[in-house]
């Protein structure tokens, strides 16, 4: 089964953008920042919150490296360098709207609400307890979703409470990575 990670910097992929959208911060952008995270009490005791957004763009098509049109989606692992554990995680959110590396909290509707059709009100994936280190998520769904045709706008990475959990940025030294097994009518 054919298998493919699209990580910045690594076959010459370059199509990863992330930020984090920050509420204590509003109109402040974190593009380049080399860590970003989600927290809903930052900074503390203020409850406002941080959120990411991330995106691999052109993961499908005909060129080296991405995967072909009408291929099945079998698996798909989204994997993160943990550098703030958390106890509650978050939850990720199918983006919905277009979105830059340059945005802030005031690009959105106060941040980024999942009820005013910016990203998907379900989330794709609950995350739960994030420990130091590698942390693989199952993104599967969302994978799926783009391969049928839903407009791959990333995700939108929401804080499940107050106990912030923070990654390394495709601007890190460990860069966030999407591998993605597949099939096709000819494997």
């Amino acid at each position: 089964m054919p298998t493919i990670s699209f990580q910045q910097g690594v076959n010459s992929y370059t199509g990863t953008v992330d930020t984090m959208l920050r509420q204590s911060v509003p109109t402040t952008s974190s593009a380049g920042a080399t860590t970003i995270g989600i927290d809903s009490d930052t900074p503390s005791g203020t409850g406002q919150d941080d959120q990411v957004l991330l995106q691999f763009s052109a993961l499908f098509g005909s060129a080296t490296n991405q995967i072909p049109l009408g291929a099945t989606i079998t698996k798909a692992t989204l994997t993160l360098q943990t550098t703030n554990a958390s106890a509650q995680g978050g939850t990720l959110h199918r983006m919905l709207k277009s979105w830059a590396a340059t945005d802030t909290w005031n690009s959105h509707t106060n941040g980024i609400q999942t009820t005013s059709g910016e990203a998907v009100a379900t989330a794709d994936r609950v995350t739960g307890l994030t420990a130091v280190g590698v942390t693989n998520l199952d993104v599967t769904n969302s994978v799926q979703a783009w391969a049928g045709g839903a407009a791959n706008n990333g995700w939108a990475f929401l804080p499940s409470g107050s106990d912030g959990w923070d990654f390394l940025s495709s601007e890190g030294t460990t860069k966030p990575k999407l591998t993605i097994e597949y099939t096709t009518s000819t494997t």
